[in-house]
């Protein structure tokens, strides 16, 4: 018999590209360069604070984020979803 169990997925997260001065990294203070940097160098933060809420909940859940495309921008915790594998 085969095991169940759950994995979050979010596919096709861009690394680069995001420069707004409205998100987390930066403001109109900053250069868009800046703000762009940043945007990669917090992305491992942004995808802790979004698996440890998943791990909570859900016990034993695979959380598998890849960031190998440039493809879209990374999404808050509300618009990802759960996909359950059987």
């Amino acid at each position: 018999m085969l095991a169940s169990f759950q994995v979050f997925i979010r596919d096709g997260i861009s690394q680069y590209g995001c420069d707004s001065p409205h998100h987390s990294h930066g403001t109109r203070a900053n250069t868009t360069q800046e703000r762009s940097q940043c945007h990669a160098f917090e992305m491992s933060r942004q995808m802790i604070r979004i698996a440890h809420p998943v791990s909570r909940r859900c016990p034993g859940v695979i959380v598998d984020f890849d960031v190998t495309e440039k493809a879209v921008d990374f999404l808050d915790f509300d618009e990802c979803q759960f996909t359950p594998f059987t």
